[in-house]
């Protein structure tokens, strides 16, 4: 499921105007009957490590080294540069959240709400995508599709609130001619409650299912001992724990495969990750850091790895288990930004004189908007303005709800994700036309950070304009001082339709929560 803007992991400064809404409670449900199963220990390992290299730019110029087929240029020692091989321009396929390769044949579905139907294509970017429906399902929240003996297992175990009891396996024969004939339907239930899953595979056999983990004590690994068809009613298919994964701490898992010599694939949001047969618990066996927007679906091809987002975009790597870049990302900005000495800024409140403003690098940016920043021992010079294409709202008087906005994000140490050590702000519009600034907390630990010293705003806020001027003190930003170096990013929220907001580096706005993909700058005096 397409995820809401909520929170993420450090202080940042936001200009902005939304709504994050907390989910509903999660009402009682009844416990469904058992069916018979296999047993397994549920086993913990140490924690996972992040690789703390340095992440050098990539090269904008580099050719991709066999464009047709593999994702990955090595740019450095430890870093490949990620570009997708395509794109599915099915508008029909408009929310890709599962991938299989059957029968010759590739495989995928949308997400939550759409028709109950698969798509058949001769390649993962499903040009000559064939539509085929599914009798008698229903597709509640498909989130993933698996082999099991040669037949396409379509997943409806999306449960976003955790509250469902209709979670269900659909299984379709493959035939020779590449159409689909039912054979069975399977419902799941799970030992201790609702569990949100986004990622499903088969494994001697067996269907594995690991919890997506929101905010949940576990990213458990949970397994259906066998599967009756036809399933006596009322009776569901118990999936019990076998393994729990020891990932970084907020990474959800939103895909898996596993390889015909048993090599599990694990997706998140932000890494690939690889699991043996024999050791479904713990930390991988190897793992690797990607931004590829909101990545959904992974299939094994061979040896080779397919993987693709919610916007469609299709990745494939090469011979995957002998990649030694540990970084996968796409091209980031480097800039660089002059300190102009104090004497020559302006006062509190006011801005410095316009040939002293660097304009920044903003993607998805039209002629008449900008973002512009100078630097000085002392502060920080934002003036920005960008046309609010779409329904201008406003941001909540109180709470953590943000409306249309501009995230702006500092940090000083490159992370997997933004941390509580990183400062963040939001200067948000109101329905009054007017602009505010506010410090947030979006590390996870809730609502508004106390405070605003060392911040002054003004600006104006329409349903056709939203502009600004924000200074900052660089002790509220940098507490030890303008450092010669540091990570930032800018990027819209609600200034577009869609996901086309402006940005500064990464790819959207899923990247204010990748710190790894940020600008870096470097600060010349």
């Amino acid at each position: 499921m397409t995820p809401m803007i909520a929170r993420v992991a450090a202080p940042l400064l936001l200009l902005t105007l939304s709504a994050c809404v907390s989910p509903d409670p999660i009402p009682a449900r009844r416990a469904p009957r058992r069916m018979p199963q296999a047993s397994g220990p549920a086993a913990r390992g140490p924690s996972a490590r992040v690789p703390a290299a340095r992440i050098p730019a990539a090269p904008v110029d580099a050719p991709p080294r066999r464009a047709a087929r593999d994702s990955l240029t090595a740019v450095v020692p430890h870093m490949a540069a990620l570009a997708p091989i395509g794109r599915i321009g099915d508008a029909r396929i408009d929310e890709s959240s599962g991938l299989a390769k059957a029968g010759g044949w590739w495989w995928t579905i949308n997400d939550s709400g759409g028709a109950a139907a698969v798509f058949r294509g001769s390649t993962p970017t499903f040009d000559d995508a064939v539509e085929i429906p599914v009798p008698g399902a229903v597709n509640v929240d498909w989130e993933e599709l698996t082999v099991l003996d040669g037949d396409l297992i379509v997943c409806d175990v999306g449960d976003n609130g955790r509250e469902r009891d209709d979670l269900m396996l659909y299984r379709l024969r493959v035939e020779a001619d590449g159409s689909l004939s039912p054979v069975a339907t399977y419902p799941v239930a799970y030992e201790d409650g609702p569990h949100d899953v986004e990622g499903v595979f088969v494994l001697d056999g067996h269907i594995h299912l690991i919890v997506k983990n929101r905010g949940e004590p576990e990213t458990q690994v949970l397994r259906i001992g066998f599967l009756v068809h036809p399933t006596p009613p009322g009776v569901s298919h118990m999936a019990e724990v076998v393994g729990v994964l020891d990932l970084p701490e907020g990474e959800q898992v939103t895909a898996a495969d596993a390889h015909p010599s048993g090599t599990v694939a694990i997706l998140t949001y932000s890494q690939l990750m690889i699991y043996p047969a024999d050791r479904l618990s713990g930390t991988p066996l190897r793992e690797w850091v990607l931004h590829a927007r909101q990545c959904e679906s992974v299939a094994w091809d061979g040896d080779d790895i397919v993987f693709n987002n919610e916007q469609r975009d299709v990745y494939r790597v090469d011979d995957v288990l002998t990649r030694r870049e540990i970084w996968w990302l796409p091209e980031r900005e480097g800039l660089t930004l002059k300190v102009v000495p104090r004497t020559r800024m302006a006062v509190q409140a006011s801005m410095p004189p316009m040939e002293l403003l660097a304009d920044l690098p903003m993607k998805n940016t039209g002629p008449r908007e900008f973002l512009r920043l100078a630097l000085s021992d002392g502060q920080l010079f934002f003036d920005g303005q960008f046309v609010v294409d779409g329904e201008f709202v406003p941001t909540a008087t109180r709470g953590d709800r943000l409306g249309t906005a501009i995230v702006v994000a500092f940090s000083d140490a490159h992370r997997l994700r933004i941390s509580e050590y990183d400062p963040q702000f939001a200067v948000v519009g109101s329905d009054k036309g007017t602009v505010r600034a506010r410090r947030i907390d979006l590390s996870g630990g809730g609502g508004e950070a106390a405070g605003l010293a060392g911040v002054s705003y003004s600006g104006r806020a329409s349903k056709a304009m939203f502009a600004f001027h924000l200074i900052l003190d660089v002790e509220t930003v940098f507490p030890a001082g303008l450092p010669d170096e540091f990570l930032m990013n800018v990027v819209g929220l609600g200034i577009r339709e869609g996901l086309d907001q402006p940005y500064l580096s990464g790819l959207d706005l899923f990247s204010i929560y990748r710190p790894y993909v940020w600008a870096g700058v470097s600060v010349t005096r």
